[in-house]
C-alpha cells in the first residue's frame, strides 16, 4: 500500500514538474522551443513608451501604443488603442504569465509569444545564447560601430526570426509565423 501511494505521489510530482516546465516555452521552429528566460536576462531595467505597428495573420495592419517595463520583478506590456483605452496587458513574473485583452483572443499562448518576442529583442546575448545552447536554434548578431544592429535566429540554416535595431526603434520579422512589426520608441 505504501509503495503504491509512493508511486502515485512520484508520478504526480513528475507530471507537475513536466507540465510546469513545458508551459513557459514557445515553439520557435519545426522542432525547437524557446523557454522563456528569467527576468534577469535583461542587462538593465527597461521603461519604454512605444508605438507598435505591424501585420499579423488574420488582422489587417495593427497600430497601437504600448508601455513596456521590465526589471528583476516583472516584465509588463500594456497596449493602448488610439483612443487611449487599454487594449491588453501581459505580465510575466518569471514563473507565470497573465494575459488579458479586449482586442486579441485570450489564449495564453499569445501572451507567451509576446514575452518571447520582447525577450528576443531586449535580453542579453549571453542569456539567449545559453537558452539556445541545447537546441537547434542559432543566434547570429551583427554589429556596426560597436552597436548591435541585427539579431537573426536560425533553425537548420533557415532564418526564422530577423530583428533589426534602428535609430529610435526595432523591426521584427517572424518568418515562421508570418508576422512582422515595428517598435518605435516614443518620448
Amino acid at each position: 500500500m505504501k509503495r503504491k501511494a509512493l508511486l502515485v505521489v512520484s508520478l504526480l510530482a513528475v507530471f507537475f514538474c513536466l507540465t510546469s516546465c513545458t508551459t513557459l516555452r514557445v515553439r520557435m521552429g519545426e522542432s525547437a522551443y524557446f523557454h522563456l528566460l528569467p527576468l534577469t536576462a535583461m542587462d538593465e531595467p527597461i521603461d519604454s513608451y512605444q508605438l507598435i505597428t505591424g501585420t499579423f495573420p488574420g488582422y489587417e495592419t495593427v497600430a497601437m501604443e504600448a508601455w513596456f517595463t521590465s526589471d528583476e520583478n516583472a516584465l509588463n506590456l500594456v497596449m493602448f488603442a488610439p483612443t487611449g483605452q487599454t487594449m491588453g496587458k501581459v505580465i510575466y513574473d518569471g514563473e507565470r504569465i497573465s494575459f488579458e485583452s479586449s482586442f486579441l483572443p485570450e489564449y495564453r499562448i499569445i501572451g507567451m509569444f509576446i514575452v518571447a518576442d520582447l525577450q528576443l529583442c531586449f535580453a542579453s546575448t549571453d542569456a539567449i545564447g545559453a537558452e539556445f545552447a541545447n537546441s537547434d536554434l542559432v543566434l547570429v548578431e551583427s554589429f556596426a560601430e560597436g552597436k548591435l544592429v541585427r539579431r537573426v535566429i536560425l533553425e537548420d540554416d533557415e532564418i526564422i526570426y530577423n530583428i533589426e535595431y534602428e535609430e529610435g526603434g526595432i523591426h521584427v520579422v517572424n518568418r515562421l509565423r508570418d508576422y512582422s512589426y515595428q517598435i518605435e520608441f516614443l518620448q
